[in-house]
């Protein structure tokens, strides 16, 4: 779905998980007979601003929340496609360049940018 959502709504996720699940009773297996109905009861939630411990379940099912470090230190022997995880180790270097040429004025601009 997304790593950043932006939801309007607690009715956004809803659609969200829809163009997934395909069905309301997806989620039966984990105790979510009906999604819509599981929604409505969201949105009440919501107005009474506690929509969050409502929706935990269904969040806890549909999300993934593993930094890199999480699944080095717990998954070591991961693999993925039959080959082990290898994640790069960030280098940061430095990149100098003018900004004279973007501007129509003669003083001099410079910038520094850290690039991971």
């Amino acid at each position: 779905m997304t790593a950043t959502p932006v939801n309007n709504s607690v009715r956004d996720l809803y659609h969200q998980l829809m163009l997934f699940a395909r069905h309301t009773a997806r989620f039966r297996s984990i105790g979510i007979p009906d999604l819509n109905s599981y929604f409505k009861a969201a949105e009440e939630a919501a107005q009474n601003g506690d929509a969050a411990s409502t929706m935990f379940k269904l969040i806890d099912a549909t999300s993934v929340r593993r930094t890199r470090r999480f699944i080095q230190q717990h998954y070591p022997d991961a693999e993925l496609d039959g080959k082990p995880i290898d994640f790069p180790i960030p280098r940061l270097r430095t990149k100098q360049y003018e900004l004279d040429a973007a501007f129509l004025d003669s003083s001099p601009r410079s910038a520094t940018t850290s690039i991971i």
